[in-house]
């Protein structure tokens, strides 16, 4: 199942608790035909009982293998909030803060 054309965004609210909630919620999309944006956020991972952040720090945009290197993993994450924006291969990867900013293409 692929990422229709027009589709603009989702959002969803999960429990404040540990577990695996991006791979669950991306399981339906391909993430290797995706770069992945890494915006603000808050999200981590448990090691060794220390939360650490899930994603790199500095690296913002992610090829979909990396991208589950980070979430498909028996690590119990902690997500409080996070912002991931897929953009096709080849695609320009672009920073979208609004509605408005989103043309389609």
């Amino acid at each position: 199942m692929g990422m229709e054309p027009n589709v603009r965004g989702i959002s969803f609210e999960i429990p404040n608790e540990y577990g695996q909630w991006l791979i669950n919620i991306l399981k339906p999309i391909d993430c290797k035909k995706y770069n992945w944006l890494i915006g603000s956020g808050e999200e981590y991972r448990l090691r060794d009982n220390d939360l650490i952040p899930l994603f790199p720090q500095g690296d913002r945009i992610l090829k979909g293998e990396e991208l589950l290197r980070f979430i498909d993993t028996a690590e119990s994450q902690y997500i409080i909030f996070v912002d991931l924006k897929a953009f096709p291969e080849g695609a320009s990867v672009l920073e979208i803060d609004k509605y408005d900013d989103f043309d389609g293409k």
